[in-house]
């Protein structure tokens, strides 16, 4: 469970969709994300992250400099960059109306 809600919130969703996507209540969720060793775990991943984006940007910079049509930039950098139709679509997911128990 914990794992699920981690990569969740890592994934940037709040806490009511984390909560909504795992079937756990809200509560739940919070508590989770909040524990100490959560939170541990949280800036881990993300300093290990930041770690690894250093060599990310230099091999970017080194395709822009030495690459003619500058495919292979775009090739390292699909997917990490989120186009313009993968916002939109990110976004009405997030806002797609909410079914009602009757």
């Amino acid at each position: 469970m914990q794992m699920q809600i981690l990569r969740l919130r890592m994934q940037r969703c709040s806490l009511c969709e984390i909560a909504r996507r795992t079937g756990h209540a809200r509560q739940t969720v919070t508590k989770v994300v909040r524990a100490p060793e959560v939170q541990d775990k949280m800036r881990e991943l993300k300093e290990r992250l930041l770690g690894e984006s250093d060599g990310w940007i230099e091999s970017v910079r080194y395709a822009v400099r030495n690459e003619l049509d500058g495919s292979l930039a775009y090739r390292l950098l699909f997917g990490v960059i989120p186009t313009t139709e993968q916002d939109v679509a990110a976004s009405r997911a997030r806002s797609s109306p909410r079914k009602v128990r009757t």
